[in-house]
C-alpha cells in the first residue's frame, strides 16, 4: 500500500505522454509494455534484453505482456519462464506485433521451470492474448511452448491467435506436455515438421500448419483425446499431412480438414480410433491410404 501510495504521488503531475513510458506507470495501467524498458519497433536494435526485462516484471507482479505493435527484433531466444506465476499464470499481449529473430535464432522459449520428467511442474493458464507473429530464421525451431522432457505441465492453456514461421531449415513450432488448451496456430516452416505436439491431452486445435518437403502436422507421444477443427494443411510440395509416430497417438477426432498435400496421413504405429470426419482432398494428394487400422474416415 505504501509503495502504491509513493508512485501515485510520484506521478502525479506527469503528462499522459511520459507515463505511457515510465516503467513506474505499470502500477497504473497493470501491464508491462515492452516499449517502457526501451524495447525499440521497426528498428534493428536488439530489443531481447528489454523484452526480458519486461517478462520479469510481468511475472513477479501478475500483469500482462504487452507488445505494441511493431517489428521487434531478438538477437538472442526470449526465454519465458512462468514459473514464478504457475499458479495463476500469465497474458502475453500481441496486438498484431512481430517478434523477428537474427538468423540463427530461435525467437522463442515459453516453459515453466522447477519440476523433472518423474514430477512435472504443474502450471495453470499461459494466455496468449490477440494476435502475435513469430518470424524465424533458424536450424531449430521458430517456437517451443516446452520441450519433450516433460519437466512441466501446461494446463488450461489458450493460444488466441500465434503466428510462427521459420524460414531456416528448421520447424516451425513444438508444443510439449499441454492440457486442456484452446489454441489457433499457425505454423510453417522450410524444415521437418510445420507443427509438432508431444504429449498434447483434451484440447482443441484450429489454424494451418505446413512445411515444405515436410510433414505439416505431426503428433507423437500419448497425444490423444484432443479435437482438430478446420484445419488448412498445406502446401502441395509437403510430404504429409499428418504424421503419427507413436502408437500412444489415439482418440483423436478432425473435423472437416482441409488435406493439399503430396500424402494425406502416416502412422508408424497402430494407434486407435484417430479420426478424420467430412475430410476435403486437394487435388495434390497422391495418396492417402497409409493409415493401417489407427484411422477412420467418415
Amino acid at each position: 500500500m505504501m509503495r502504491g501510495l509513493f508512485v501515485g504521488a510520484s506521478l502525479a503531475g506527469v503528462s499522459v505522454q511520459a507515463l505511457a513510458c515510465d516503467q513506474n506507470s505499470l502500477y497504473t495501467t497493470r501491464q508491462a509494455d515492452v516499449t517502457c524498458y526501451g524495447a525499440q519497433p521497426d528498428t534493428s536494435n536488439d530489443a531481447a534484453p528489454a523484452i526480458m526485462a519486461a517478462w520479469r516484471d510481468a511475472v513477479r507482479l501478475g500483469v500482462p505482456l504487452s507488445f505494441p505493435g511493431g517489428r521487434y527484433h531478438v538477437a538472442s531466444t526470449l526465454d519465458f519462464d512462468y514459473a514464478a506465476a504457475a499458479g495463476q499464470g500469465v497474458e502475453i499481449q500481441g496486438n498484431g506485433s512481430i517478434i523477428e529473430g537474427a538468423a540463427g535464432v530461435m525467437p522463442l522459449y515459453v516453459h515453466c521451470s522447477g519440476g523433472n520428467p518423474n514430477s512435472p511442474k504443474a502450471c495453470f493458464y499461459l494466455h496468449f492474448a490477440g494476435t502475435l507473429h513469430i518470424y524465424a530464421n533458424s536450424s531449430w525451431w521458430g517456437a517451443i511452448i516446452d520441450d519433450w522432457t516433460y519437466a512441466d505441465a501446461h494446463n488450461s492453456m489458450k493460444i488466441d491467435h500465434l503466428d510462427v514461421n521459420n524460414s531456416g531449415s528448421g520447424s516451425g513450432a513444438i508444443l510439449s506436455g499441454v492440457y486442456n488448451a484452446d489454441v489457433y496456430i499457425v505454423a510453417n516452416a522450410n524444415g521437418y515438421f510445420g507443427l509438432q505436439l508431444n504429449r498434447v491431452q483434451f484440447s482443441v486445435f484450429r489454424g494451418a500448419m505446413g512445411a515444405v518437403g515436410g510433414n505439416a502436422l505431426v503428433l507423437n507421444d500419448y497425444t490423444f483425446a484432443n479435437t482438430f477443427q478446420s484445419l488448412d494443411l498445406e502446401p502441395g510440395n509437403c510430404a504429409w499431412a499428418i504424421v503419427a509416430w507413436q502408437p500412444q497417438v489415439s482418440y483423436n477426432t478432425f473435423i472437416s480438414p482441409m488435406i493439399n498435400t503430396q500424402n494425406g496421413i502416416w502412422s508408424y504405429g497402430s494407434g486407435e480410433n484417430n479420426k478424420l470426419i467430412n475430410p476435403m482432398f486437394g487435388g495434390n494428394v497422391t495418396g492417402y491410404a497409409n493409415y493401417p487400422g489407427s484411422w477412420q474416415i467418415q
